[in-house]
C-alpha cells in the first residue's frame, strides 16, 4: 500500500464498497480519507494471463499436412515438454509470455469479491496457504497429542512462517519487520457462461 498511512490504522469496507476507509483514533475514530485500491474493486473482472505459444499464420502447404489442427494457443502450464517447445519453434509459433498474451486467449476469468487493508503480520492461515506457502503434510508429522496435521500447523503458524520467508526473499531482509500495511483482494474463479461485465 503506497503511500503508508503512517499511524493510522485500516477498517475493513462492505464488499461493495470502492474504497477503503482509514480513520485516526486521535480523531474520535472519525473517517480521516479513503484510499481508493489500485488493484480494482468490488465486481471487477480480471483476466489471467499465462505463458504459451501463439500459432503463426498457415500456408495452404502446411493446412494440408495437419495444421488445420493447431490450436490457436498452447499453454505452458498444461505441461508442455521441451520437445513440444522444439517442436513450436520448428513450425514458427510466437512464445509469448504472459505479460504479452493477447487478451483473446484467456482462458481464466476472476471476479474481485472484496478489497480490504491488513497489517502484513495479521495475515490469516487461509491466506498464507492462498498465497502459495501450504505445507506439505508428508514432510511433518503433528507434534501436539491427538491433533491433526492442520492443527499442528494452525498453532504453529507455519504457512504464515513460509510466507514471511518469502516475503523478505522479495522485499529485502527485514522488510516484515516492518509490517507495513497491504491490500487484500479477494476474489473467485467465474465460470465460462458468466464472462460477462466490466473488465478491470
Amino acid at each position: 500500500m503506497k503511500p503508508q498511512p503512517d499511524g493510522f490504522w485500516g477498517m475493513q469496507p462492505p464488499s461493495h464498497a470502492p474504497f477503503v476507509g482509514i480513520v485516526r483514533p486521535d480523531h474520535g475514530g472519525v473517517k480521516d480519507h479513503c484510499w481508493n485500491c489500485p488493484y480494482g474493486q468490488s465486481g471487477d473482472r480480471l483476466w489471467v494471463r499465462e505463458t504459451g505459444w501463439e500459432r503463426p499464420w498457415r500456408t495452404p502447404r502446411q493446412m494440408r499436412e495437419g495444421a488445420d489442427t493447431w490450436a490457436p494457443y498452447y499453454y505452458d502450464a498444461d505441461g508442455l515438454t521441451d520437445d513440444d517447445h522444439a517442436q513450436f519453434k520448428a513450425w514458427e509459433f510466437k512464445r509469448r509470455p504472459s505479460i504479452f498474451m493477447p487478451r483473446r486467449f484467456s482462458r481464466i476469468t476472476l471476479e474481485v469479491v472484496s478489497v480490504r487493508v491488513e497489517r502484513l503480520q495479521e495475515i490469516s492461515y487461509e491466506d498464507a496457504v492462498a498465497e502459495g506457502c501450504g505445507i506439505a503434510e508428508d514432510r511433518f508429522d503433528p507434534v501436539g497429542h491427538g491433533e491433526t496435521w492442520e492443527q499442528t500447523a494452525r498453532r504453529l503458524r507455519w504457512p504464515q512462517r513460509s510466507y514471511q520467508l518469502l516475503w523478505n526473499k522479495i522485499n529485502g531482509r527485514c522488510a516484515w519487520e516492518k509490517n507495513p500495511w497491504t491490500w487484500v483482494i479477494e476474489f473467485k474463479q467465474i465460470s465460462k457462461g458468466d464472462q460477462h461485465g466490466k473488465p478491470a
